[in-house]
């Protein structure tokens, strides 16, 4: 704990040089207490280790680490892993079989350069002109995950060009996806969302708000072209930050803001998994803080 530990890729072997990274175990003792002792990596069972270096085969280096292991009823045994790494927050539950049971990823845009596309995230466009939005990391101190949000910060698109931001090594089907969105200018359009189940930049869902227009919306684009599945009226305050939340499981799609439920829809134009990503269009310049992502029941 507190020391850095360096993930190397080779192939698809991760080696661990440097300080091997120590885990926390917990099992219930006599009194009903957790008894604690470190054990190395390498003493994790197998099939942990595997589903392990598959999560974390896009990291380079490990910040800090807590890795623990408690005993549910019936002796199974279920590792909670946490991890810092770059501008990730990540963690997850790994059964002592190796299933993953539960990952969470939180971004930390304050870990990044500022005035740079965060760190494993790529800029991209559906039906580009050919201009991209400019992405950057800016520091802002009215955002609820200050000091810095990630924001489009010059845009000269029009139309039916819409701005991407796509976390690159994120693979997520059944999701649970929340975003602080900041609406900053426009004249064509304002606000925007998140995507999800993005196969690349010309198919995925989409959930938008946009304050011109009053309205909350998800969509799909399939082969560049989107269509509306539900939308819903909604006046708010364009100079203050809101939450986004999308729920899909399976084919339901659930979609708040604020905590308000606004939309539920089925849908089964995409059905595999995907990434996730930021979404405007047009020439919206939009502010994202607090992007967090929840893996919902098995990713299949």
């Amino acid at each position: 704990m507190g020391h850095k530990s360096f993930l190397k890729t080779v192939g698809f072997v991760i080696v661990i040089s440097a300080v091997v990274p120590f885990i926390t175990s917990c099992e219930p003792g006599a009194n009903g207490f957790c008894e604690e002792k470190h054990v190395a990596f390498i003493e994790l069972p197998r099939v942990v280790r595997k589903t392990l270096r598959r999560q974390l085969l896009t990291l380079t280096t490990i910040d800090t680490e807590k890795i623990e292991f408690v005993t549910k009823k019936g002796g199974r045994k279920i590792y909670n892993i946490t991890l810092l790494a770059g501008n990730i927050k990540y963690k997850s539950e790994v059964a002592e079989d190796g299933t993953l049971i539960k990952k969470e990823i939180v971004w930390l845009f304050d870990r990044d350069e500022s005035k740079s596309v965060p760190k494993g995230w790529g800029v991209s466009e559906t039906n580009s002109k050919g201009k991209p939005a400019t992405w950057q990391v800016i520091g802002d101190d009215s955002a609820p995950s200050k000091p810095n949000i990630v924001a489009i910060t010059s845009n000269e698109n029009s139309g039916h060009t819409y701005n991407l931001l796509i976390a690159e090594h994120t693979n997520f089907k059944n999701v649970n996806v929340m975003v602080m969105v900041k609406a900053i200018s426009g004249m064509q359009d304002q606000g925007g969302g998140v995507i999800w189940r993005a196969q690349d930049s010309d198919n995925y869902y989409i959930a938008r708000w946009n304050p011109l227009e009053n309205n909350f919306r998800v969509y799909f684009v399939k082969d560049g072209n989107r269509k509306q599945l539900a939308s819903a009226y909604m006046k708010l305050d364009p100079q203050k930050w809101h939450r986004l939340n999308i729920k899909h499981i399976g084919k339901k799609i659930i979609a708040r803001v604020d905590e308000k439920k606004y939309i539920e829809v089925e849908d089964t134009t995409f059905s595999c998994a995907g990434k996730v990503g930021l979404w405007t269009k047009a020439d919206a310049a939009t502010g994202f803080g607090g992007f967090k992502v929840k893996m919902q029941g098995q990713n299949k």
